[in-house]
């Protein structure tokens, strides 16, 4: 084999490795932050228009919690209906990456920092949310 692949080889591993270690990180926030937060759900989840699950609006206040999703950001302001495939990718990846327990949260989070979530991934939000609030 030539250098050149083994340079190739190498950059797939690293690449690899850094996202598996985002993944990791993404699910192991600070526990006492993502617990508290999940045990008392709010009412901003940006899941309005198919979500009819009761939440408490007095957490409105809380600072946005980050789940290693700082590059969505850059959505603030957009509509819900504006995204490209790629970017509803983004969304989806972390979405689905994460604990089930910790999505309610992150859309409170996304809502509290002026991101909309897309359309395409409003119905799998709440299908997560309400097996949670289920169980």
């Amino acid at each position: 084999m030539s250098l050149i692949h083994y340079l190739a080889l190498a950059l797939a591993g690293l690449a690899a490795l850094y996202i598996a270690l985002r993944a990791y990180a993404r699910r192991h926030i600070t526990g006492s932050e993502a617990s508290a937060q999940h045990s008392s759900q709010s009412a901003a989840c940006g899941l309005g228009e198919v979500c009819d699950l009761s939440c408490a609006p007095e957490y409105i206040d809380e600072p946005a919690v980050y789940f290693d999703d700082e590059e969505l950001d850059q959505f603030a302001g957009r509509a819900s209906d504006k995204y490209t495939e790629a970017e509803v990718g983004q969304f989806e990846y972390i979405m689905t990456t994460m604990r089930p327990t910790e999505v309610h949260v992150w859309l409170r989070s996304l809502q509290k920092r002026g991101i909309e979530l897309p359309d395409d991934l409003k119905d799998a939000a709440y299908m997560i949310v309400s097996e949670q609030r289920e169980g």
